[in-house]
């Protein structure tokens, strides 16, 4: 097996570092700045009430969607315009503190208790149009340390989804934890990853009446764009300086050049497995020796056809990713185990 070229290996880490300044500048531009209010509450204490705000507040800014305004600050700025927090629970008091402190969106929601029944009610405000953009209900048959550990970080995980067509359900725990009654809470999904893999190509080059079989190192960059939860975009690019065929007998490849470039959409999802299908074209250049013949001349090739693959996708580390896929299509194939960044 070849090893990688000295321009691979240059060329490489100054990807992968450009790659991730470019996703952290995206990142931050893509952070809503929100602002969470106290919480009203019903069968609480004060205090109680401030744990499961700060709780929510954290819980949100985990989810790695939101800029979260600390409360300090949040009452630095109102103090400052003379504004006084206590007893604002409507939208439109939600609004005026919103603009107050320039924050996009205000969370703002109760918590009660009635017997063994906890419930969370939670609203986001947007600050532009005055309009509850996202609710988030749970109620939970629980202890409050289980109320605090599971059910907010689930209505934090529903007001971080990015797609606000998808409501979730009302969720009921039992005295001993488990779901009673819940929909599925959908993971906020990331739009693009992108990144670069290694693995093998096999390719089938047509010449005169003979199919030439050979083989070689793939490197190809990946950019994927979800559009919803399951469904998305892949895009494939790989250059190869050269490949070869030489068994000594019949046609084989000298100092032959591959490229191919492929679109495969929709991709679907689901958790770390997809599939997919999509257009794929490739193409080659170089010098075909026929020893059965005694021939030796320049050759090239375009192949456009459709292609299928499947695949899987690890996150680790927040922003990281980890993958493998094997394509098949008419004339060549090929798999790769790659890395990449989330964004």
């Amino acid at each position: 097996m070849r090893r990688p070229s000295l321009t691979v290996l240059f060329l490489l880490p100054l990807y992968l570092l450009t790659t991730s300044l470019f996703s952290q500048a995206n990142t931050s531009a893509n952070l809503i700045p929100i602002a969470v209010l106290e919480l009203s509450a019903e069968g609480f204490t004060a205090s109680e009430s401030r744990i499961v705000t700060d709780r929510l507040r954290s819980e949100l800014f985990n989810t790695s969607r939101f800029i979260v305004l600390e409360r300090d600050k949040m009452t630095s700025l109102l103090e400052e315009q003379g504004f006084q927090m206590s007893g604002c629970v409507s939208n439109e008091c939600a609004v005026q503190i919103g603009r107050i402190i320039g924050v996009d969106k205000v969370v703002t929601g109760s918590i009660g208790r009635i017997g063994s029944l906890i419930t969370i009610n939670i609203r986001m405000v947007d600050v532009e149009t005055s309009q509850i953009s996202k609710i988030a209900t749970e109620d939970c048959q629980c202890t409050v340390e289980d109320f605090l550990v599971n059910s907010i970080r689930n209505v934090a995980q529903i007001l971080a989804n990015a797609d606000e067509t998808e409501q979730p359900s009302i969720t009921l725990r039992r005295g001993d934890g488990k779901l009673v009654n819940k929909k599925k809470v959908p993971k906020p999904f990331k739009k693009f990853d992108m990144g670069m893999g290694w693995g093998q190509l096999a390719v089938y080059v047509d010449f005169h009446d003979d199919e030439i079989n050979a083989s070689s190192e793939i490197w190809p960059l990946f950019i994927t764009y979800r559009i919803n939860q399951r469904v998305g975009l892949k895009l494939y690019y790989a250059s190869l300086g050269n490949i070869w065929a030489d068994d000594g007998y019949g046609p084989d490849l000298d100092e032959y050049s591959f490229s191919m470039f492929e679109v495969k959409a929709p991709v679907y999802f689901y958790n770390v497995a997809y599939i997919g299908l999509g257009f794929s074209h490739a193409g080659g250049s170089g010098y075909v020796d026929d020893y059965r013949n005694n021939i030796s001349e320049e050759h090239s090739f375009s192949y456009s056809s459709v292609s299928g693959f499947a695949g899987l996708q690890v996150q680790i580390m927040n922003r990281g990713l980890i993958n493998a896929e094997i394509h098949i299509q008419e004339k060549y194939n090929y798999w790769y185990v790659g890395a990449g960044f989330i964004f």
